[in-house]
């Protein structure tokens, strides 16, 4: 496989990272900048730390017209200032200062979103000019949110507990709020297409057109802090524990909540990444006295063949890893690991 050098420690401390499929990118956002990765392991463009030393503390999870959203921290407070970037040439297209910002942003449909105050504030994506303002229930604090073409979603907290708010994505206006209910973790918004899903009291919920959740009876545990899952059309896949002895993998329907398939991975008891393929399939890391490279369709679970065998010594692999098809990014702080590394192809994939 091919990889970058370490950085060292020096480097910033990685926050995440984006994947670009027209240019066969990968970018990868730590506190002191971005950088681009083309094919896996050449220099694309960066993205230095600004005049001001300002450290970049927050980043979209989506990508709309390939565009990323960063959020900076001046004077201690995250999400003072946004900037959008093209993420096909790394020119920054547009840049506001955000009075009173929460330092959550999200971008979705033709929409960035933030929650300055005890709003919820609609950017335009090409522009960051305002589109629209709508007040947070009395009492409650936004606590993540997520923009489609069809609804916003916002979870809020009150002293009463955690709610989920839907708004018309053209006016802010409020279409309904529904109650979620109380977990073990935190709830989390999924998806807003094709249908509003959360993963809240530890189960998948979908929501109905009219606010009414949704989930299925017989579904696992499924986790919402972890990042083990990706959302491939209208399909989650996440890595769920059995019986707490191991992590299996579950695909559920993201249009009614349904399970959809639960497998295990071989006789591997954990499941330390996955991630998009060409094609539409999912790639799963699973570890167990071998680490194995699966290839699954996401609507079955089905293997397109037996795993490939990693040899573990060999694998400058992070605890924290995003993967992208046969790419690998590397999110521990310290510096001593390949920002990434990519896997030649695997026979028989």
């Amino acid at each position: 496989f091919g990889y970058q050098a370490p950085e060292g420690p020096a480097a910033g401390r990685p926050l995440g990272a984006w994947e670009e499929h027209g240019s066969a990118s990968t970018i990868r956002v730590r506190t002191d900048g971005v950088t681009a990765y083309h094919e896996g392991d050449r220099y694309g463009w960066g993205i230095g730390t600004p005049p001001d030393g300002a450290a970049v503390c927050g980043m979209s999870e989506e990508t709309p017209d390939r565009t990323g959203l960063l959020a900076y921290e001046r004077g201690g407070v995250c999400g003072s200032r946004l900037v959008a970037v093209d993420l096909v040439s790394g020119r920054q297209l547009w840049a506001r200062d955000v009075p009173d910002p929460s330092g959550t942003v999200a971008a979705g449909g033709s929409l960035v979103l933030t929650a300055p105050g005890a709003a919820v504030v609609a950017r335009d994506l090409a522009t960051g000019a305002e589109r629209w303002r709508s007040p947070l229930p009395e009492g409650t604090t936004a606590t993540g949110f997520q923009a489609g073409r069809e609804r916003v979603l916002v979870t809020v907290r009150s002293a009463s507990g955690t709610e989920l708010l839907a708004l018309d994505p053209a006016t802010g206006a409020p279409a309904w709020r529904s109650p979620l209910p109380a977990g073990t973790e935190p709830a989390r918004i999924v998806s807003a297409a094709p249908a509003a899903s959360v993963i809240a009291g530890d189960r998948l919920l979908v929501f109905d057109a009219r606010g009414r959740p949704h989930t299925d009876a017989g579904s696992p545990y499924v986790p919402s802090a972890d990042g083990r899952r990706i959302r491939l059309g209208d399909v989650l896949v996440v890595a769920v524990p059995e019986r707490e002895k191991r992590e299996v993998l579950a695909g559920f329907s993201l249009t009614d909540g349904r399970l959809l398939w639960e497998r295990p991975l071989g006789d591997d008891w954990s499941v330390p990444t996955l991630g998009g393929m060409p094609r539409g399939r999912v790639a799963v890391v699973s570890r167990g006295a071998y680490t194995h490279l699966w290839d699954l369709d996401p609507r079955t679970g089905a293997p397109a063949g037996e795993p490939a065998v990693l040899r573990v010594r060999e694998l400058p692999m992070a605890g924290r890893t995003v993967l992208y098809g046969w790419t690998f990014v590397n999110l521990d702080p310290g510096g001593t690991l390949p920002p990434l590394f990519d896997l030649g192809p695997v026979y028989g994939w």
